[in-house]
């Protein structure tokens, strides 16, 4: 996937900026949401993991009332983006499926 590395870098790029955010420094529940954040991007990049960052950044957003820093809305939208595009792309092969 020749978007793939762009895309990573962008929610790497993202996810480090988490940290300078005042919310990091007053919410113990965002910071333990980056910490979370931190160690899906060290594993591998898969749809697995694009997902989990997605479902907790959601359940963060959820429970407090909606409001973040714009960062974590930025990296929301990237992560849905991926997630959409991992799964047009699984489809892809029974396109061509002629029987």
């Amino acid at each position: 996937m020749d978007h793939g590395h762009k895309d990573l870098r962008e929610v790497q790029l993202l996810i480090s900026e988490l940290p300078k955010t005042k919310e990091f420094t007053e919410n113990p529940d965002f910071k333990s949401l980056y910490l979370s954040l931190k160690n899906e991007e060290t594993q591998k990049y898969t749809p697995a993991a694009i997902n989990s960052m997605s479902k907790n950044i959601s359940m963060y957003l959820m429970t407090h009332n909606y409001s973040a820093p714009k960062e974590l809305i930025d990296l929301q939208k990237i992560l849905v983006k991926l997630n959409t595009k991992q799964n047009s792309l699984r489809h892809i092969p029974f396109l061509f499926n002629l029987y």
